[in-house]
Formats: structure tokens, sequence, C-alpha cells
């Protein structure tokens, strides 16, 4: 099993991913090309790297350092991403068993949180669509969250296994709200997690980290109420005080910066 950080071009050489970025619409898909695992393999091949957080390490230098050629990779995505979270609705209506295939299994409703969540960030990089479906991922996740970390262990409505990198990115999608509630709720999450994964060493030290991370967006959501950086791409206008701190440069966490 490999221990080395993948680059965007490693990524892209890979078949499984070449596969699913011209077939995107599976969860298998996604679940492939975002955590560089072939999730189309026997589960016996890529469930011990997801079960250690493998790709919490081999992927994070892609993840929030690939630039305009790992968002050139997410746009093969864009018609999955508003066929199957843009239009929820439309999709159980019309087409139930592919409505089905993504919403009855862990894996169907974890790959939906990635494209709500996370391929939205680079496919639609500095508009107002990388945040738009914000709110579907949030309540995806809070049904996993039901599903598997409450006191009652017969509330499983859907099969499958939680991974660590699944939790990581649940949180993610949390901790990208600006409802203090989803915050909170992150932050339980994330003390549930650690303790749960004590034993796997990547995955609590990928956990732990984020740990802080959350704590920085939470000072910026109890000081303004909100994420100044996305005003400008959701049409609202800056307070003085907003105005302020995005033109901070040098204290601007990059992550505020990621947009544009």
């Amino acid at each position: 099993m490999s221990s080395s950080a993948l680059s965007v071009s490693d990524l892209a050489a890979k078949l499984f991913v070449q596969r699913a970025m011209e077939s995107s619409n599976s969860p298998k898909s996604v679940l492939s090309f975002f955590f560089g695992l072939d999730f189309t393999a026997p589960s016996d091949e890529y469930k011990p790297a997801m079960r250690d957080g493998l790709p919490l390490r081999e992927m994070q230098g892609i993840w929030y350092g690939g630039g305009n050629d790992y968002d050139k990779m997410c746009q093969a995505f864009i018609p999955t991403i508003r066929s199957v979270v843009g239009d929820r609705k439309g999709l159980r209506e019309k087409m139930p068993d592919e409505y089905k295939l993504w919403n009855d299994s862990v894996d169907g409703i974890m790959s939906q949180v990635l494209l709500c969540d996370q391929l939205t960030r680079n496919a639609f990089r500095g508009t107002e669509e990388a945040f738009q479906y914000d709110t579907v991922g949030e309540e995806l996740v809070r049904q996993l969250v039901d599903d598997f970390f409450q006191d009652n262990p017969q509330s499983q409505s859907v099969p499958g296994e939680i991974y660590p990198p699944y939790v990581s990115f649940m949180v993610t999608a949390l901790m990208h709200s600006e409802n203090v509630e989803n915050l909170n709720l992150a932050s339980d999450l994330l003390a549930a997690s650690i303790q749960r994964f004590k034993d796997r060493e990547i995955a609590m030290n990928s956990l732990k980290f984020q740990v802080g991370f959350l704590e920085d967006h939470r000072s910026i959501i109890d000081r303004f109420g909100r994420y100044p950086h996305r005003n400008s791409k959701l049409g609202r206008e800056n307070t003085t005080e907003e105005q302020a701190w995005l033109e901070d440069k040098e204290k601007l966490p990059v992550w505020a910066k990621s947009q544009g």
C-alpha cells in the first residue's frame, strides 16, 4: 500500500480515474475520482485504505492545492452535479431507479455530499454555483449522522460503512455552513469520530487537525454571522468591518481566498 502523496498528474494517469471522468454519473465514479481509489474493484482492494484513512494523506495536496488542472478535472462532474443534487425531487419522480442508486447506500449518500460540497467548489470556482448546493449536502450529512452516530444501533436506514475519510468530509460540509447549529454538530461529530478511530493513526491525526480548522471557521461566524468572502459571489454587500477583514490580506485565512 502506497504512502506517498499523489500529484494531479498521478491522479489523472490512473485508468479508473479516467473511466470515472468519462462516465461520471454513478456513486462509484464520484468516490473513485475523489479518493483516488478504485471503488469499482472488489471491496477488499479499497476498503483497507479507506478504513485506515489513507486518502486523507495521499490526496491532501490535490484537494487543497490542485490548482487549475484539478479544477478542470472536476468539471467532468458538472452534468452529474446538476442532474443528481441540483434536482433531487425531479430525479426521484422521473428516474426512481437512478434516485435509488444515489440514496439507498452510505456510498451513494456520501458521493452526493462530495458533489454538493467539494466538486462544486472546484468545478464552479469563483461563481455563485460553488455554494449553491451546500444546504443539500448539509441535509445528507445529517442523515448519515442520525444513522451512524446516535446511541440507538437500530437506527441505521441505509447499508454501508462510514470510513474516516467520509467523516472528514461530512465535517467539512457542516463547517462550510453559516448556521451555528451545523458548526456545533461538526464539533460533536469530530469528537465522536476521534474516539471511534483512535487506533487509526492517519485518520486520527487528520481529524484532530480539523478541530483547529473548525475553530477558525467558527470564529468568523461568531464575529460576522456569515463568511464575508462569499459576499461578492452571493450578491451580498460587505459591512465596513467585513470589508476591512477582506482587505487585510496578511491575516486573511487561506481558505477565505480559495474562491477568488
